[in-house]
């Protein structure tokens, strides 16, 4: 009985089977937008789930274009009718049957120009502008998540200590919150409550955890996770579980039911570890997570949250340092990790 009861306790701290690694698009495949052509994969794009496609909006680089996929494999560039300029950083959001954006910078002679402007669209093609001036101050890399029917904005750089909400973009409240500093991480859904894991970046990183009911009452789970304490992370919820997946110069996985007991069962994952330097090159392969069943069967490639990743090009100088950015959802059971470039600063080129 005692030794059941261990083993039970296993199966529900980590899981059982492990999920497997399977390659979804080879090596070389990769591009930086808006040098794409057909059949490759874009690469260090803000990436959402809407309806049943995956939407890439163009950055600063690529202000005025789309791809679109179905799979994550094929993608299609549209051109978009949105006027924000060459801005980086910007939130997004799928939620109540449209595309949201919000905030970001632009680069104006040289100097990071931050907005807080707010856009919403049906399609990803035709775009309504809300608000040029929300009335919270402007930021870039903030979350945007929709949560108990609610559109939440919090963190970004700078923060002002308060999360901001709202239900049709054009209305926003705000409270004031007892959170770190500094910007969160990853900001997930799970368990009807939201989750932030870690905050800050490169050797101001934490690995604490916090929970809140409503987006207001933040509690503290973890002061130090069991995963070490990183930057570019991806963040994720598959399978009723929390995931951290990787990160600059690591390919660990951890996952997690509760967000206190997190188990380590994958191992290394099957994509190289990246340098943290900077190279401005990319690699150019992506995976998909799916988890198997007890009887071996799989749910499908239906991801249930999407996560960017470096992984290896085909020669060494061609390995690019990994950006992960907060799982999206995009309504199944899989994830899906892409190649990207370095997550806080731009390629060559870019501001």
């Amino acid at each position: 009985m005692r030794k059941a009861a261990r083993v039970a306790a296993l199966l529900l701290l980590f899981g059982a089977p492990a999920p497997r690694w399977h390659e979804a698009v080879a090596p070389g495949r990769g591009c930086l937008p808006p040098a794409c052509a057909p059949g490759q994969l874009p690469l260090a794009l803000p990436i959402i789930a809407h309806g049943e496609k995956l939407l890439m909006i163009g950055d600063g680089a690529d202000p005025s274009h789309i791809h679109e996929s179905r799979d994550g494999r094929e993608w299609v560039r549209h051109e978009h009718d949105a006027r924000w300029g060459a801005a980086y950083g910007g939130a997004h959001a799928s939620y109540r049957g449209a595309l949201w954006r919000a905030g970001g910078f632009v680069d104006s002679a040289g100097q990071r120009v931050l907005h807080n402007d707010v856009w919403r669209s049906r399609d990803g093609r035709h775009w309504e502008l809300l608000l040029t001036r929300a009335p919270w101050p402007p930021r870039a890399r903030a979350h945007l998540v929709p949560f108990r029917d609610t559109l939440w904005l919090i963190g970004g750089d700078p923060g002002d200590q308060r999360v901001w909400f709202t239900l049709d973009g054009l209305v926003w409240g705000s409270r004031p919150v007892a959170l770190p500093s500094q910007n969160p991480q990853g900001l997930v859904v799970h368990g009807n409550a939201l989750w932030i894991l870690g905050h800050g970046m490169w050797e101001n990183a934490t690995n604490d955890i916090w929970s809140s009911p409503d987006g207001v009452d933040w509690t503290r789970r973890v002061a130090t996770a069991p995963w070490p304490a990183r930057t570019g992370a991806g963040f994720g919820v598959l399978g009723g579980r929390m995931w951290v997946i990787a990160g600059a110069g690591r390919r660990d996985v951890w996952s997690s039911l509760d967000g206190v007991q997190w188990g380590h069962g994958l191992g290394a994952a099957p994509w190289s570890a990246q340098s943290r330097r900077p190279s401005g090159r990319l690699s150019g392969w992506s995976v998909d997570l799916r988890r198997q069943n007890r009887r071996g069967g799989r749910h499908g490639l239906l991801g249930r949250r999407l996560v960017p990743e470096v992984s290896p090009g085909s020669t060494q100088a061609d390995r690019g340092l990994p950006r992960l950015s907060p799982g999206l959802p995009v309504g199944g059971s899989a994830h899906l990790v892409q190649g990207t470039t370095d997550p806080t600063e731009p390629a060559s080129g870019r501001p």
